[in-house]
């Protein structure tokens, strides 16, 4: 069978990997749209795979200025930075300092020994860098996922004015709909499939040391056990093993 595409061809995957049609698995399709639904939010928040680093651009509104907190798309888990935007003028953005002292670098660095060179550039715009940390320090904010509210403590009436930008920078999660290739992704396959599982034993919990025909013994008791080691086994070892790898830690 092909990679699922799809949350349907997901979930007949987890049937199959729980030994389907072979077996019949007692488990009602409700019941797979939940474990998938469970597989999906812990494959998004914990694998490297399941979100992206992107920026969201908000134009503000009176609204915003008047309740002191934009709203944020349901997708966004975490803002790391904030960035404020005006529209460039003859003189605002363009012929400001930093366009000057650019200018001159690049000037000096195409002329034979003169200005310092790359050096003198870096050193200018790692000033300026500061310069703007210590004067111009971005506000503090507050963000949490389950009201979608980034709060901004500031005097939004001079920092952020109605008409002006907010650039958020943030962590968001992939959507599947959106990008279906999602959904054959292996780590959440095995994860999804070892839900359904669980489910499956433990609707059959009710069932134990139960003779079939043949001389099966049926135990959901076993098979909720089972599967749980799995989940675990898959958690620990597929998802929160393969994370980003730890910076270099300098004293």
């Amino acid at each position: 069978m092909a990679v699922p595409n799809s949350r349907s061809e997901l979930a007949d995957y987890c049937l199959r990997a729980c030994g389907h049609p072979v077996i019949t698995i007692n488990i009602a399709p409700s019941q797979i749209d939940d474990c998938i639904n469970d597989a999906l939010q812990y494959w998004q928040e914990y694998a490297i795979d399941g979100q992206e680093r992107t920026f969201y651009v908000h134009q503000i509104t009176t609204t915003d200025v008047t309740n002191g907190y934009i709203t944020l798309p349901n997708n966004i888990i975490s803002v790391i930075e904030l960035y404020g935007y005006t529209a460039a003028s003859s003189s605002g953005q363009l012929f400001n300092v930093e366009y000057h002292l650019e200018a001159d670098a690049i000037l000096a660095m195409t002329q034979a020994g003169g200005g310092g060179g790359v050096s003198g550039y870096f050193v200018a715009k790692q000033y300026l860098a500061d310069m703007n940390w210590l004067l111009n320090p971005n506000p503090p904010f507050r963000y949490r996922i389950h009201n979608h509210r980034l709060f901004i403590d500031t005097n939004w009436n001079t920092k952020f004015p109605a008409g002006n930008y907010i650039v958020a920078e943030c962590y968001a999660y992939i959507d599947p709909e959106q990008f279906p290739s999602i959904w054959g992704n292996w780590q959440l396959r095995e994860l999804a499939a070892a839900y359904v599982k669980r489910q499956w034993g433990r609707n059959l919990s009710k069932f134990v040391n139960v003779n079939l025909p043949g001389g099966i013994v049926l135990n959901g008791s076993e098979i909720a056990q089972e599967a749980a080691q799995e989940i675990e086994f898959i958690k620990t070892n597929y998802i929160d093993n393969f994370g980003e790898p730890l910076g270099f830690i300098t004293a």
